[in-house]
């Protein structure tokens, strides 16, 4: 009887997004910003609105934070919801994350 092992390494982006920021000036979570394990992207957006459903940031890059502002206007304490959608260099497939931000002072 032959014997074969086989190890499995998962080598898929994972993308983490934190649940709550507090751009208080503390230096401490003063953004939004989104971590991967991936360094490229062929597709990278993100994009967040407020509880009108009105856009207030969005950006195609990974490393763009989002300040907790909208047109240089200071957000208020709430939750705002976020859609992420991205490609993997290689992949034809699109992943897409939503998700619900808090935004504390």
């Amino acid at each position: 009887v032959d014997e074969i092992e086989v190890n499995f390494i998962d080598c898929s982006c994972k993308v983490m997004v934190p649940n709550v920021f507090s751009p208080n000036g503390d230096a401490l979570n003063d953004v939004f910003n989104i971590n991967s394990n991936c360094s490229n992207f062929s597709f990278f957006e993100l994009n967040i609105f407020n509880r009108w459903s009105q856009l207030i940031f969005s950006s195609n890059k990974i490393n763009n934070c989002w300040d907790g502002t909208f047109n240089q206007i200071t957000q208020p304490v709430d939750s705002y919801i976020y859609h992420i959608s991205y490609m993997e260099s290689g992949s034809n497939f699109m992943k897409n994350i939503k998700g619900i931000v808090t935004l504390i002072r």
